[in-house]
């Protein structure tokens, strides 16, 4: 299928019919990104029923099951890798200035395959609930924060490994608007740049290509990436918003009911361990 039509993706709303299966909660950008992965009608309604009875199975992750991450370490001021969405704890999200909701990575995410996947499935069960009817599920904007927050503290940024590898497939095969994603990645060394382009391979091509490596985060609001009300203050002096991360989980756990459940305050885990 060299080029997707307006005919293809009736087709696949045809052909999930078929199945039994309600397309209405899919809109034409997202059917036309799991037709561009899969190539095929049949072959795409069958991911899509598959992608959502899978992502049904993981709709109980809480900010407990996550929390250790978001922590820092004992002694320490900052967690050593986590990724979460920008919300303002009053019932909104940041978004960048294509309307994508923002995530924030502080370091770079690390652990098993298993803890992996559930840092991911948790960020964007919390996004799905900022979609508005034209956005693309799981579409967004990440900001790496690459260089540590503490000066001598441990960078967790490498080239995709195996683990990180697995995560972008179920990324890819589960959550496809995920390669209609921008990412920022802010503090990067000529060294880092160099790594990245060796991971290309472990990389689908989107991904590669909406990935933006810069050596600090200035040209966010410079380059009108972000407006100044969306950006934190770490990033760049103009930026309005202030993150508490700790203040967040703390939030996320009353609301959900797990606050006795999360690990406490300065108890996150130390990365590699």
């Amino acid at each position: 299928m060299k080029e997707i039509t307006a005919k293809h993706v009736a087709q696949v709303r045809s052909k999930l019919s078929e199945h039994g299966y309600d397309a209405s909660k899919h809109n034409d950008i997202e059917l036309e990104v799991f037709l561009k992965v899969n190539k095929d009608i049949e072959a795409t309604a069958k991911a899509i029923i598959e992608a959502t009875e899978h992502l049904k199975n993981l709709e109980s992750i809480t900010i407990a099951d996550v929390a250790e991450f978001h922590r820092s370490p004992p002694g320490e001021k900052y967690p050593h890798g986590c990724i979460f969405l920008l919300e303002d704890m009053k019932g909104g999200v940041a978004r960048d200035n294509k309307g994508r909701p923002i995530a924030v990575s502080i370091g770079m995410q690390w652990g098993t395959k298993e803890e992996n996947l559930l840092q991911v499935r948790y960020l964007h069960q919390r996004m799905l609930l900022y979609t508005r009817p034209e956005d693309v599920p799981y579409q967004k904007c990440i900001i790496f924060e690459v260089v540590p927050r503490e000066k001598k503290g441990k960078a967790t940024f490498r080239i995709p490994d195996a683990t990180l590898k697995s995560t972008l497939e179920f990324l890819q095969k589960y959550m496809p608007g995920a390669q209609l994603s921008i990412s920022h990645m802010c503090g990067v060394s000529k060294l880092m740049t160099g790594g990245f382009h060796l991971s290309k391979p472990f990389l689908t091509k989107e991904t590669y290509e909406r990935t933006i490596m810069k050596p600090d985060f200035s040209h966010l609001i410079k380059e009108n990436y972000i407006s100044p009300e969306n950006c934190l203050k770490t990033w760049d002096k103009s930026g309005t918003l202030e993150l508490d991360i700790d203040a967040y989980v703390d939030w996320r756990a009353k609301e959900e009911g797990v606050l006795d459940k999360v690990c406490r305050k300065g108890q996150g885990r130390r990365f590699g361990s």
